[in-house]
């Protein structure tokens, strides 16, 4: 039956029925020029959209909430600091330079940003437990660079210690600081004063106030394995100098077996420990 149908099919109306489908065919794929026009509107819809995103006046910040403990900062400063550093909308503004203006406001030792949506910035304050002073020391000079920097909350500091040391080891001598106080802070010692000399020695002035009316003596220790010769002074001091403490001038801790101690009388005495 097909054979016969195939047969007596005009040969005109089987090339046009193959064209016919063909025609069809290509119709389902677009041209290249309607490729290029969908491409381009869709690069005008893209940047229309950037465009209304990031500029100013559309996605505005209304709000900025501060969270946080406020003994030492007041809020409304904190806010007015931010608010002088908003640059942006919604999703242009500049967070990393927010919070490097915040880090600088003596009192704040931590700072967390971030966007609430639609409008709204949240930042989450940590205070400082205290102040330290620092001083960077320039070669052959008198003059310095001075900076308050924020202690950590991990205790209240109630004296603003003094940090000297040469410039560029700001962050060396606080991290130095900051270790050596909590091995003396529990033995009723307060550090009043770290100095790095260009030696790379160290030089502490200790505070005794806190066991016997305000009395200092010094510490020195040398450059290498530092807390190990702090660990070993805190040693020698729970056995023998914790009850003479008020006698002391200084403790040389850069020997290898042992250390110096100096008395306000003017006598030095070394305690070797294998004597302890």
């Amino acid at each position: 039956m097909r054979k016969e149908f195939a047969s007596t099919m005009p040969a005109s109306f089987s090339f046009n029925f193959f064209r016919l489908g063909k025609v069809r065919h290509r119709g389902n794929v677009p041209s290249l020029p309607t490729i290029i026009i969908l491409t381009l509107l869709i690069v005008l819809i893209f940047i229309v959209l950037l465009d209304h995103i990031f500029r100013p006046g559309y996605f505005t910040i209304e709000q900025i909430q501060i969270e946080g403990t406020h003994q030492r900062v007041d809020p409304a400063f904190i806010e007015k600091v931010a608010w002088n550093n908003v640059n942006g909308n919604y999703f242009s503004v500049d967070l990393d330079l927010i919070e490097t203006e915040l880090r600088e406001i003596p009192g704040l030792y931590s700072i967390a940003i971030r966007r609430v949506w639609p409008s709204l910035l949240h930042i989450s304050v940590t205070e400082s437990a205290g102040l330290a002073k620092w001083s960077g020391l320039s070669t052959g000079s008198s003059d310095s660079i001075e900076e308050l920097l924020n202690l950590p909350p991990q205790r209240e500091f109630k004296l603003v210690p003094d940090l000297l040391g040469p410039i560029g080891k700001k962050q060396d001598v606080l991290n130095t600081y900051l270790k050596a106080d909590r091995r003396l802070w529990p033995l009723g010692l307060e550090i009043v004063e770290v100095r790095l000399d260009e030696s790379r020695d160290w030089k502490f002035k200790i505070a005794t106030s806190r066991l016997t009316g305000h009395k200092y003596f010094y510490l020195v220790v040398g450059p290498k394995n530092l807390m190990t010769q702090v660990d070993d002074f805190v040693v020698v001091f729970e056995l023998v100098l914790r009850n003479q403490v008020e006698r002391l001038e200084s403790v040389d801790l850069r020997y290898t077996n042992g250390l110096a101690v100096k008395w306000k009388s003017q006598e030095d005495e070394v305690v070797s420990k294998s004597n302890l």
